[in-house]
C-alpha cells in the first residue's frame, strides 16, 4: 500500500486530536496560577503580526475566553488571526487583494493565505500543516470556515478555542524576516 499526502495528513488529524486534551490541561493550569486573557492580550499587543489595527478585537475574544464563553472567542478571535496573517503578508509587500468573481477587488482568504509561497517558506513545515489543518483544511477542523460559516455547533468550541489560544501564541513569536521574503520570491 502506498502511503499517500492524505495518509499522513489524516493521521496528523488524529494526533491533533489528542494534543487538544494537552492544550486544555495547559491553559487551565494557565488559568489556576491566575493567567487571565488581559494578561495574554497584554503580551501579544506588541508583537509583529499583530500590529494591526483592530487588536482591540483580540482583546474582547480574549475578555470572552475568562469568561467560559468559548464559541464567542472563537467567533471573535478566528477572524482576526486571518487579518494578523494578511497584515504581515501584506507588510512583507506579498499581494492581499484579488479580483472578485465580479471584477471587484476582495482580500484574500484564509486558504489563500495559507497558500502563499510567503508564509509557506516563512515556517517550519510541520507547523505550517497544524495552521493548515487547524485553521482550512477539511482533513482538520477547519475552524475558520466551521465558525465564520455557522457550522460548528454553538454548544461546542471549549476544545477548538484552545487550538485558536495555542496559535494565538504560536503567532506571537513568528517573525517575517528579509530571508523568508527572498526565499518566497524564489517560488
Amino acid at each position: 500500500m502506498e502511503i499517500t499526502e492524505d495518509h499522513v495528513v489524516e493521521q496528523y488529524s488524529r494526533n491533533m486530536r489528542t494534543y487538544a486534551i494537552f492544550s486544555k490541561f495547559l491553559f487551565e493550569e494557565l488559568k489556576k496560577r491566575g493567567i487571565t486573557g488581559k494578561q495574554i492580550a497584554d503580551f501579544l499587543r506588541d508583537k509583529q503580526v499583530f500590529q494591526y489595527d483592530n487588536f482591540g478585537a483580540i482583546e474582547e475574544g480574549l475578555q470572552d475566553y475568562d469568561e467560559g464563553k468559548y464559541y464567542s472567542t472563537l467567533a471573535v478571535i478566528l477572524p482576526q488571526i486571518e487579518e494578523a496573517l494578511r497584515s504581515l503578508l501584506r507588510k512583507a509587500h506579498y499581494p492581499t487583494l484579488t479580483l472578485g468573481r465580479t471584477g471587484d477587488q476582495v482580500v484574500i482568504g484564509m486558504r489563500d493565505i495559507l497558500e502563499s509561497p510567503l508564509l509557506k517558506s516563512a515556517v517550519p513545515e510541520d507547523l505550517y500543516w497544524y495552521l493548515r489543518l487547524i485553521l482550512w483544511d477539511k482533513r482538520g477542523p477547519a475552524l475558520r470556515d466551521n465558525v465564520c460559516h455557522g457550522l460548528l455547533s454553538h454548544k461546542s468550541g471549549e476544545y477548538e478555542c484552545y487550538y485558536v489560544l495555542h496559535i494565538l501564541l504560536i503567532l506571537a513569536v513568528f517573525h517575517l524576516n528579509q530571508n523568508n521574503q527572498e526565499e518566497a520570491s524564489k517560488k
